[in-house]
């Protein structure tokens, strides 16, 4: 009897710790767990969406969209391609190029150019915190917001672009912020989607859009936008 109730005390203890640390938190980057400013608990905290850990969970989920936010190096798989080309659609927000590969193997001609782009329509003195502009190719509803805030994003190409910087804009090669002879000003994409088959990959370069920092009052228009994208 003492040895069960040793053993059931045991299990008991490592069951309640798994609960705590799945619902006290994290500071990782990005998760929606992490309700700091680089979380986005607030985001998902509204949009009612599960988790997905396998991607053979997929499977049975259509129509449905699958958002990533910051893949991994190893992201993507044939699974998700042909949840991809059942029907569905797959919003990634990508600033490293990690997607590139996955892209490409569905047939996207999209790609993510992790280099820095810098605005002059920019807030709080910061080049790299600027607007873009949505145009009239956006495959979401935006009534309210003809732009949204974007922080250090990257740049694309290929696609139907939709979310475009000003012509007031450049990469910053040198990281000194200011547009250099050898950086020209021009029109950069910042979010584009395809058609593949019959799904959709929505392509947005600042995974920044979706943290806590920008949820709040002053980024109102991001708030319309993402609120588009959770429908």
């Amino acid at each position: 009897m003492k040895k069960a109730a040793v053993i059931l005390t045991v299990v008991l203890f490592i069951t309640i710790a798994a609960l705590l640390c799945q619902f006290s938190g994290t500071d990782a980057e990005y998760s929606r767990f992490n309700t700091n400013w680089n979380g986005t608990s607030e985001f998902f905290a509204s949009a009612d969406a599960p988790d997905v850990y396998d991607y053979h969970a997929l499977s049975d989920k259509r129509p449905s969209t699958l958002l990533v936010i910051a893949p991994s190096e190893n992201f993507g798989s044939e699974e998700l391609g042909q949840y991809l080309r059942s029907g569905n659609t797959i919003i990634i927000a990508d600033q490293s190029g990690n997607a590139n590969a996955f892209l490409a193997s569905v047939g996207s001609d999209i790609r993510v150019y992790p280099q820095k782009i810098r605005s002059s329509d920019w807030e709080y003195q910061d080049s790299g915190l600027f607007r873009g502009y949505l145009n009239e190719n956006a495959p979401l509803y935006w009534e309210d917001s003809p732009y949204i805030f974007v922080n250090r994003p990257a740049h694309l190409t290929g696609g139907t672009s939709f979310i475009e910087t000003s012509h007031l804009s450049w990469i910053d090669l040198n990281d000194n912020d200011i547009a250099d002879s050898d950086e020209p000003l021009q029109v950069y994409s910042i979010a584009s989607y395809n058609a593949i088959e019959n799904g959709y990959i929505i392509v947005i370069s600042d995974p920044s859009i979706f943290i806590n920092s920008m949820q709040n009052i002053q980024y109102k228009e991001n708030t319309a936008v993402l609120n588009a994208l959770k429908e």
